[in-house]
C-alpha cells in the first residue's frame, strides 16, 4: 500500500470513530435550527449511524413510524450516503436499501419490500374511486430518482386475493404486475391476472415529461352477469366479448 493510501485510511479512520459516538438528535437539532432538515423527525435516538425515531413526516407523503436505520460509513469515501432502513406505514413494515449522491443530488433504493392491505394502500396514492380489497406484496428492486425526473422503476407487485367495488365486487383473483425501465428511459408496465371473475391483461408506459398511456382488456366469464354490469361503467363491449380501455394523459394534471 503507498504512502498516500496509508494516510487516507488513518485520516478516515480518525474521522469516523470521532464522530460515531455523536448522538443523531444532536445533529437533527443543529439541522432543525439551521433550517435544513428536510421533514418532522421525532423520538431520534442512537448514534447517527445506527439509530431509531419515532416517526418521520415529509409534507405531502405518508407518515413513517419505528424508523431504524444502519448507516455504511465506507460509503461517504464515494461521496454517497449509504443506509438500510427499516420503518412502518400505516402500521406495516417497509425494509431497504437507500442512497443519495452527494454530488448530483439522485437518490437510488433497491431491494426495497413491503405487503400492504389494498385498502391501505388505496389511501397512500389517493384513488379517488372504488374500494380495493386483497393484499398487496411489493418488491422494489431498483428505484433510481434524479432530481426535477420521473423516477426509474424495476419493480414486481402481487395484488393477492384481489377486489375491485364499483357497482358490485369484481373479484380479480391475484393480479401480477411488472415495472421495468426501457432504453429510452421510459418505464413499461405490464398487467395480467390468475383465476377471479374476469380474465384482464394490460399495459402502460410512463415517459420522462410524466406523459402516460393506458391499454387494459378484460373479459367476464359471465358476459351476462354482475361484473359485466360494472365494467360497463368505464369500459366499452367489443363484439368479441373484451371490454377495452385505454387512456392517454399527463401525470401532472392529476397532481403528480
Amino acid at each position: 500500500m503507498k504512502r498516500w493510501q496509508i494516510i487516507s485510511v488513518l485520516l478516515f479512520s480518525y474521522f469516523f470513530f470521532l464522530i460515531a459516538g455523536i448522538p443523531a438528535s444532536r445533529v437533527l437539532h443543529y439541522l432543525q435550527q439551521s433550517g435544513s432538515a428536510p421533514a418532522t423527525i421525532t423520538g431520534v435516538e442512537g448514534s447517527i449511524w445506527n439509530g431509531h425515531a419515532d416517526a418521520l413526516l415529509i409534507p405531502g407523503q405518508p407518515k413513517l413510524e419505528n424508523i431504524n436505520w444502519s448507516i455504511n460509513p465506507f460509503s461517504l469515501m464515494i461521496a454517497r450516503l449509504s443506509a438500510h432502513v427499516e420503518a412502518e406505514v400505516h402500521k406495516q413494515t417497509i425494509t431497504g436499501h437507500v442512497s443519495r449522491n452527494f454530488l448530483n443530488g439522485n437518490v437510488f433504493a433497491s431491494d426495497v419490500t413491503t405487503k400492504l392491505p389494498a385498502s391501505v394502500l388505496q389511501k397512500i396514492i389517493d384513488m379517488p374511486f372504488g374500494e380495493l380489497g386483497g393484499d398487496v406484496e411489493i418488491f422494489l428492486d431498483q428505484v433510481n430518482w434524479q432530481k426535477d425526473m420521473v423516477p426509474l422503476i424495476e419493480a414486481r407487485i402481487y395484488w393477492q386475493h384481489a377486489k375491485l367495488t364499483l357497482a358490485q365486487t369484481i373479484d380479480m383473483g391475484q393480479v401480477n404486475i411488472t415495472v421495468l425501465p426501457n432504453d429510452a428511459n421510459q418505464t413499461n408496465v405490464t398487467l395480467s391476472n390468475t383465476a377471479g371473475d374476469l380474465t384482464m391483461n394490460g399495459e402502460a408506459t410512463l415517459g420522462t415529461d410524466r406523459s402516460y398511456s393506458l391499454s387494459l382488456t378484460m373479459k367476464p366469464k359471465d358476459a351476462t352477469g354482475d361484473v359485466a354490469q360494472s365494467l360497463n361503467l368505464f369500459a366499452q363491449r367489443q363484439a368479441d366479448g373484451l371490454y377495452r380501455f385505454k387512456q392517454n394523459g399527463n401525470l401532472r394534471s392529476l397532481g403528480f
